[in-house]
């Protein structure tokens, strides 16, 4: 799905609740670009919080309204609707 999102030139971006070099190091790992990683460590208030999402739209530049955001529990649902971004749940390792 990423491939499929920059083949079309959309920039990625990644909140978690980890801290930034942890997620850094996993997504190196895995060998995904991301133009912008937004961990626990970089906001005030946790998920479901919506703070994460904000800031990543502002790295962008682009509005919280223009992200969709896809997420793993209940949490990631709440963060989006928060920011007043889109969203859609999957489950870990079910494709999209």
């Amino acid at each position: 799905m990423l491939d499929t999102l920059r083949e079309s030139g959309r920039p990625v971006a990644v909140f978690t609740g980890a801290s930034s070099r942890a997620a850094a190091m996993l997504l190196r790992a895995a060998g995904l670009d991301i133009d912008v990683l937004i961990g626990g460590d970089h906001v005030q208030r946790p998920k479901p919080a919506g703070d994460g999402l904000l800031l990543a739209a502002e790295q962008l530049g682009v509005a919280p309204a223009a992200l969709a955001y896809i997420g793993d529990s209940p949490l990631d649902l709440r963060a989006a609707a928060t920011a007043g971004s889109r969203s859609s749940r999957c489950r870990v390792g079910t494709p999209v």
